[in-house]
């Protein structure tokens, strides 16, 4: 056993503050309800308008409420201390326990509350509103169909405040079921709810059937500074299911930190896929990816589920670091992705896995304009299981990594890369961007470190981009303890030593199949390490190589509430200047529906097939 231990990277920082959830208390009690209550059904927003901070604000069960605004319900600001309870008149037991998950089933006695059939929205937070707890009800469209007002959004908590002073805050979203129509055909609706100021979040809540063409998010936000919670809920999405900044921020400076993304399941219906009546004809369901950060600072993804995601409006990454900005004037070069930390997750039946960027002011103006450069990644303990699949040709898929413009501090570690499907051998295990010659830009990646993970060779094990070795695409890196498996020829024809040699010793190993690692059960699914697996106890730190499972278990268990310590460093919301960043160089989840280096060598036409569409991919990641 090789005991090396990888200290060439800067770890990523946690956020500094996390969202509190404990629960309130009030000492005053409004209700809403059709007669005989101190409002009628219909003065909801009268009730709201007067309510002072330490109220709970009851509402009758399965009631419909319009509002009369065409921006919804309005979340106003307040004077004093304490909070505003909005939820149903219903005895706790009548809902989920508090960190227990919501699901459809609860429907009937939800209060609903809709956006009105000319409205953009069901809820807005005004400017400087603040400490709002949402409990319990279903928002939805009128009827759960069309509106004539056709993009919009249900909830949205982002102003147009234009100093950090006037940002909502401290807004939760606690248990409740928020759902788009589900007919096919349905136009829609784009966005579930939108953050946009600091001490927000959602929590053990339902979001599905968001399908505003490719551009519908459960969860979004660009303009808040955090931090945010988004925990335990369930995310269905035609575009990103989370999508964290992708506009420019109304304040100057701003990008969302401290967040917290922790034991929620996203999921896209394969139906969306398979199914013509979704995914054909005008309103035709065009999907993305699953989780995607643009503009976003010390983020926490830990214990989560990803699952389904496929080549569409996008190749079908479930994640994506890539620091992006709003638009094509070049008006927030701040944006950045930095220290993000990707822990404990599982990954199933994803066409290709991750795509990071380190994104930087080269950036085209036609991709987003220029960024600050971002890193610090931390991509450990996850498993991917099912990457690949029986695509066109026309797509790529299963690339378990796709890594452009050279992130700073990019440690991958004690990752676990399955039982990947289709029928054929196809993508790459790591595909690096070294530079864009366009752009007169050669970004190395300072500080890699790839320990203790078991990989698969799939046709293309690596691909270096305009590097022509390793060491100058990632001068001074760590590769050790890593198993590749074969098969060795590759269905490329790449070797071990050759056309790239992969490093030797330090506990690498190139097995000729995958059967070879001798997991548990490969066919059944379990994939623990046997006990007489050579890589059995055999990484950098005695662990077994690849998932650490008494921390992946750990970390999935979703009554395992408290996060981890907090960063040291001082709480404060992120401005930035354009100076780059600092960087050393539950519910049951629903059944399923049915350039290469510079060597001698003759490349193919399928290959250069192959590149051609791996570069126009890797276009689009930077």
């Amino acid at each position: 056993m090789t005991t090396t231990i990888a200290n060439a990277a800067t770890a990523p920082a946690l956020p500094k503050v996390y969202v509190d959830t404990t629960m309130p208390t009030t000492s005053i009690t409004k209700r809403v309800c059709d007669s005989g209550c101190d409002y009628t059904n219909d003065q909801l927003q009268r009730a709201l308008d007067e309510a002072t901070l330490g109220t709970t604000i009851l509402l009758q069960p399965g009631v419909t409420y319009t509002p009369l605004d065409d921006r919804g319900f309005l979340l106003t600001n307040k004077s004093g201390s304490g909070w505003i309870i909005i939820r149903p008149d219903l005895p706790s037991s009548s809902l989920p326990p508090e960190g227990t998950r919501i699901n459809p089933s609860y429907s009937p006695v939800l209060p609903k509350l809709v956006r009105s059939p000319v409205g953009n929205y069901a809820i807005s937070c005004l400017a400087s509103a603040h400490h709002y707890r949402v409990i319990g009800v279903e928002i939805m469209n009128p009827g759960n169909a069309d509106t004539p007002r056709l993009i919009g959004s249900f909830v949205n908590c982002d102003g147009r405040e234009t100093v950090l002073a006037d940002q909502t805050h401290h807004i939760l979203f606690d248990r409740v079921y928020i759902h788009g129509p589900s007919a096919p055909g349905s136009v829609g609706v784009n966005k579930g709810v939108v953050l946009g100021g600091q001490y927000q979040g959602v929590i053990d809540s339902h979001i599905e059937d968001l399908t505003f063409g490719s551009d519908a998010n459960a969860v979004v936000g660009w303009g808040g500074a955090g931090p945010w919670i988004i925990r335990n809920n369930y995310l269905s999405a035609s575009g990103e299911n989370i999508l964290i900044g992708g506009a420019t921020p109304i304040i100057n400076g701003v990008t969302p930190s401290d967040i917290e993304i922790r034991h929620n399941y996203l999921y896209k219906p394969l139906k969306w896929r398979d199914d013509p009546a979704y995914n054909s004809g005008t309103y035709k369901i065009t999907t993305k990816n699953l989780l995607e950060l643009k503009n976003a600072a010390r983020v926490l993804i830990d214990g989560n589920v990803f699952e389904n995601s496929w080549p569409d409006g996008q190749y079908g990454h479930a994640v994506l670091f890539t620091p992006r900005g709003g638009g094509s004037t070049g008006s927030d070069p701040w944006t950045t992705v930095v220290d993000i930390t990707l822990t404990n997750n599982m990954f199933r039946n994803c066409a290709n896995g991750l795509a990071l960027s380190g994104g930087g002011p080269t950036i085209s103006l036609d991709q987003g304009g220029p960024t600050a450069r971002g890193g610090r990644f931390l991509i450990q303990n996850n498993i991917f299981i099912g990457l690949g699949g029986d695509y066109n040709s026309n797509y790529m898929s299963g690339n378990f990594a796709m890594i452009g413009m050279g992130p700073s501090d990019l440690q991958i570690r004690h990752n676990t890369v399955v039982a990947y499907a289709g029928s054929t051998i196809r993508g790459t295990t790591f595909a690096f961007s070294y530079g864009v010659s366009d752009e007169k830009a050669l970004f190395p990646l300072m500080n890699f470190v790839l320990q203790d993970n078991l990989l698969q060779a799939r046709s293309y094990p690596i691909v270096l981009g305009q590097a022509p070795d390793l060491d100058t695409l990632m001068p001074g890196y760590v590769w050790t303890n890593t198993v590749m498996a074969g098969p060795w020829p590759t269905p490329s024809g790449y070797q071990v030593t050759y056309p790239i040699r992969f490093p030797q010793g330090n506990g690498n190993d190139y097995p000729m199949t995958e059967a070879d690692v001798q997991y548990m059960n490969l066919a059944g699914g379990d994939y623990h390490l046997s006990s007489i697996s050579p890589y059995k106890r055999a990484a950098s730190d005695g662990k077994d190589i690849g998932v650490d499972w008494d921390q992946f278990n750990m970390a999935q268990d979703p009554a395992n509430v408290a996060p981890p310590a907090l960063s040291t460093t001082p709480t404060s919301p992120t401005v930035t200047t354009t100076t780059s960043p600092t960087l050393t160089m539950s519910s049951p989840p629903p059944p399923s529906t049915s350039t290469i280096t510079t060597t001698t060598t003759t490349t193919s036409e399928p290959s250069k097939r192959f590149f051609g569409k791996l570069r126009n991919l890797m276009e689009r990641v930077r």
